[in-house]
């Protein structure tokens, strides 16, 4: 993180890999600190934004878990159209 600083793609990089891992408590806690961030690259042709990919893997955690509740709200604050 020292080298680019903080941001979305950081986060989402930390949390697939502890997700991946099976490590969900950890990756919770790196995709809602992702959702916090504004997309990486953002000018007028070009957007690089992760929070589609952060919310979805939020989304399947908490799916998984039972608390469909929580998979609902991230679907519905993040994934909706």
């Amino acid at each position: 993180m020292e080298l680019r600083g903080e941001c979305q793609e950081i986060y989402y990089n930390l949390g697939r890999a502890l997700h991946q891992l099976g490590l969900t408590y950890a990756a919770i806690h790196y995709y809602k600190k992702g959702l916090t961030f504004p997309p990486i690259i953002e000018d007028g042709e070009n957007r690089f934004d992760l929070t589609h990919q952060l919310a979805y893997n939020l989304m399947i955690i908490y799916k998984s878990s039972g608390s469909d509740a929580l998979a609902r709200h991230i679907m519905n604050r993040y994934l909706v159209i």
